[in-house]
């Protein structure tokens, strides 16, 4: 029905064209469908997504990096260990919300930011 629609309009157009003989300015938008809005890649999150659904809440992520560092830095002088811990023992967390998933939710939202 679209379709139809559509060739009905291109039509009604062509004929007031060569009845006007201004043919050279017809907007070409009318002859082909518009390209549909291409998805992109957030450069915090990696996550595809369409410009025209970006809100201020998309996108979740991490302000900091993900590192490792040791217990000892930590404790109180005189800590006692747990029995199979060691104060040389790595302990890995994220530095903006000590989440200590790697794979944890981000926390802070915003716009995706594309590469574009």
């Amino acid at each position: 029905v679209m379709a139809m629609v559509l060739l009905a309009a291109i039509s009604v157009e062509l004929a007031s064209c060569s009845a006007t003989n201004l043919c050279g300015t017809m907007d070409k938008m009318t002859l082909r469908e518009a390209k549909p809005e291409a998805a992109r890649t957030c450069r915090r999150c990696h996550e595809k997504f369409l410009p025209s659904q970006n809100t201020d809440k998309s996108c979740r992520y991490h302000t900091e990096f993900y590192s490792g560092e040791t217990r000892q830095r930590w404790q109180d002088p005189g800590h006692v260990q747990l029995p199979g811990q060691s104060a040389g023992d790595v302990v890995f967390h994220w530095w903006c919300c000590a989440q200590s998933d790697a794979d944890a939710p981000g926390c802070a939202t915003a716009k995706h930011e594309s590469y574009d």
